[in-house]
């Protein structure tokens, strides 16, 4: 099995030649992550970082995607059956949910379990932290 070397992602992103092929997904299905690193998903931001780790290193990635915090957008409801609307759970339509709506602090979130990673991180794999979606997907969240 391959060691990680985060240096290829480096050079793949600097649009260099990597020593080797280098693989990128920004997330695996969960039934992959638990079957590559022999753990389960449990909901908890460290377990699951933990989980990610292995497995994107027994799958012979060079890097880790992990959530910085449990950071997110609060929005209405989602109902979904076989569908569901790209809108569904909008809650910003005028200017007063604008000035009404709980905008979160980011700096009012816990960040410790990236600290608490270190240890389980590969030599030379490192992590590539992520937030709640990109900025399209929390704005169609947001006002639909």
């Amino acid at each position: 099995m391959r060691e990680p070397n985060f240096n290829n992602m480096l050079k793949v992103l600097n649009k260099e030649k990597p020593e080797r092929p280098t693989l990128f997904e920004f997330f695996l299905h969960e039934r992959l992550y638990e079957k590559l690193s022999g753990l389960k998903l449990n909901g908890n931001l460290l377990n699951d970082s933990r989980v990610y780790i292995k497995a994107y290193k027994n799958a012979g990635y060079d890097y880790t995607t992990v959530m910085g915090s449990g950071f997110s957008f609060p929005t209405g409801e989602i109902k979904q059956e076989k569908t569901r609307s790209i809108n569904e759970g909008s809650i910003i339509h005028d200017r007063e949910n604008f000035e009404k709506y709980p905008w979160p602090d980011p700096d009012n979130f816990d960040y410790s379990h990236l600290r608490d990673l270190k240890d389980d991180l590969p030599g030379g794999m490192k992590l590539i932290i992520w937030g709640p979606g990109g900025v399209l997907e929390n704005v169609i969240f947001l006002v639909g």
